[in-house]
């Protein structure tokens, strides 16, 4: 269950860092605030948790978060006609799936390594 808890946690931390990008780049609003936290929670919480995927922690980042971010991408490039969105989508999806993989994957092994510890 800690693994679920921790997953949404690293997830609601790049949320709330996308939050703050989109800050920078002009206004937002309640929903776009709450959209960024929903998605980049649940990115967090499916890396993290999905440990039956049979890939590395980072390739897994990777891939889960281009995944989830084809909606927006979706949405914005093609419906919205947003094109010069792409590339920064592309870069962030990239830059955070990449470093939740990495956090993942320390986390899981330091919590490895102290449950080792305990039981031993």
């Amino acid at each position: 269950m800690k693994q679920h808890f921790v997953g949404l946690a690293i997830g609601l931390s790049f949320g709330i860092l996308d939050c703050v990008l989109f800050a920078m780049a002009g206004p937002i609003g309640l929903v776009d605030i709450a959209s960024a936290l929903t998605v980049w929670t649940m990115i967090g919480w499916a890396i993290h948790a999905s440990a039956e995927m049979p890939f590395p922690h980072v390739l897994k980042g990777l891939l889960l978060t281009w995944a989830f971010n084809v909606p927006w991408v979706l949405e914005f490039v093609v419906a919205h006609k947003m094109s010069d969105l792409l590339l920064p989508m592309i870069i962030v999806a990239t830059v955070f799936g990449l470093a939740m993989g990495v956090i993942s994957q320390k986390l899981r092994a330091h919590g490895g390594q102290r449950v080792q510890g305990t039981s031993g």
